[in-house]
């Protein structure tokens, strides 16, 4: 913690400062810019922080032949076993959410005290009651459909980032591990009350890794196989009957609603990709491990407990 009264003078006229009355210190951040000079010397100067957009342009609704039924939530989704495990400061969360209003507290995904939502009609994220939450400065209007995803890659700031139709847009907190897990909970967390989301939810996703804002930009208007690297769970929720949710993964993480389903036909801002460039299939339940670990360090990435299972690499 910094403290005292004195400014100092770093070079080497040491003109130090006092500070006359009280001194007050404040956590501020700022960024340290590398400039050169005309002769190509370095030299450092501060610049303003870097700041997140706070505009929120409703999303349009698909194409008529992206009409689909979709469920309207009205009870908690029961999804299997958590995604997350303690600790975890590496993961994404990913949905396109259609609330109805943008009153009270409306969770997207829970699992155990880790929560994403919606409170005001602002994204927040938090994986414990108090005290720091990761939030956006823009409330989101009711009735549109937009994409949200919260993305971790540590616990320091600005390593949880929020993103709204694919811009990034938080408060850059510092946001801790994942404490205590659980069931995973789509629209509603059973022990939080009145948490219950109002509106529609489509193809919610949980990544292994802290996805960029090129990946997360890259897929979120399309379905995916369930088979993308990292990929843990997707649960796509245009099944159009019945109260069962498929999990597309090979996690099978089947949700289940709570009460009676109601599905509606809806215009919907996702499609099938019909130009997929890369396609990484476990069909077979075997698996390639020297294209699978090719892939990883390409994209720099790390599976910290890959899957195993015996059998042949088939041609």
């Amino acid at each position: 913690m910094v403290t005292g009264a004195i400014a100092h003078d770093k070079t080497s006229n040491a003109n130090h400062g006092i500070l006359q009355g009280g001194s007050s210190w404040e956590l501020s951040s700022f960024v340290l810019a590398v400039l050169k000079n005309v002769q190509g010397k370095e030299f450092k100067t501060m610049a303003a922080p870097k700041t997140k957009s706070t505009s929120v342009v409703p999303v349009a609704p698909a194409s008529p032949a992206s009409t689909q039924l979709v469920l309207s939530l009205a009870e908690v989704i029961a999804a299997g076993s958590g995604a997350l495990k303690p600790g975890d400061a590496s993961f994404t969360i990913e949905a396109w959410v259609y609330p109805t209003t943008k009153a009270g507290k409306q969770v997207i995904y829970s699992e155990g005290e880790s929560l994403l939502y919606l409170e005001g009609g602002e994204l927040k994220f938090q994986t414990a009651p108090a005290p720091a939450i990761a939030s956006v400065g823009a409330k989101i209007a009711a009735s549109n459909w937009y994409h949200v995803a919260v993305s971790r890659a540590g616990n320091r700031p600005g390593n949880t980032k929020l993103y709204i139709n694919g811009i990034q847009n938080d408060n850059q907190a510092a946001i801790g591990s994942v404490l205590s897990v659980g069931n995973s909970y789509l629209g509603g967390q059973p022990d939080v009350p009145d948490s219950r989301f109002q509106g529609k939810l489509l193809e919610v996703r949980v990544w292994r890794y802290g996805r960029s804002p090129a990946e997360i930009q890259a897929n979120m208007c399309y379905y995916l196989t369930g088979r993308e690297l990292g990929l843990i769970r997707c649960w796509t929720m245009n099944e159009g009957f019945g109260n069962t949710i498929g999990d597309r993964t090979t996690s099978r993480a089947t949700g289940t609603v709570v009460g009676e389903a109601t599905w509606e036909e809806s215009e919907i801002p996702i499609k099938i990709n019909l130009n997929a460039q890369e396609r990484l299939t476990r069909s077979t339940g075997l698996e390639d491990y020297g294209y699978w670990f090719r892939e990883m360090a390409k994209q720099q990435k790390t599976q910290t407990e890959p899957h195993f299972r015996r059998g042949r690499i088939w041609a």
